[in-house]
């Protein structure tokens, strides 16, 4: 039993040893990641035909430079909820800019500019006195947007 007691004191020891200077950097290195960490922006609308009908099971997703949001479906009211990741620091610059696509059965029926989609309501994450809510802020701070319906076809 002493002998048991000694190996494992000696195991634990040498695991505290190895693992110690990894768990302090970590501990050093995670507040300046989270400092610059990721924003999110939570778009949600409505697709619909040119009559206003809505448009269930269309593929909604966010491509820019950051990468591809997570696709979502339209619902059986048009509505959907997207979330997109947001670069720290991004800026709404022609090269950057996030595009919304929208697929109909493995066809691109939509791609456009976030910025060019009509906000119906916002609420940006960080809200100012003074500052405006427009694409500009929501893209640097991440938020909540509605947007006005967005049509498909012609």
């Amino acid at each position: 039993m002493r002998i048991l007691a000694q190996l494992l004191g000696t195991n634990v020891r040498s695991c505290i040893r190895r693992a110690g200077p990894i768990v302090g950097a970590a501990l050093l290195i995670f507040p300046i990641l989270a400092a610059d960490s990721t924003q999110v922006l939570l778009l949600s609308g409505k697709i619909v035909n040119p009559s206003g009908q809505a448009l269930p099971g269309c593929v909604l997703s966010v491509v820019s430079s950051f990468g591809r949001s997570a696709p979502t479906f339209s619902q059986g009211d048009g509505s959907f909820q997207l979330e997109v990741a947001l670069p720290p620091g991004s800026s709404p610059a022609a090269s950057s800019t996030p595009f919304l696509e929208v697929y109909w059965n493995k066809e691109l029926m939509y791609r456009q500019p976030v910025t060019s989609l009509t906000i119906e309501s916002a609420l940006p994450k960080f809200q100012t006195v003074s500052g405006p809510t427009d694409w500009t802020n929501l893209l640097h701070d991440g938020g909540r947007v509605e947007l006005k319906p967005i049509r498909l076809g012609r």
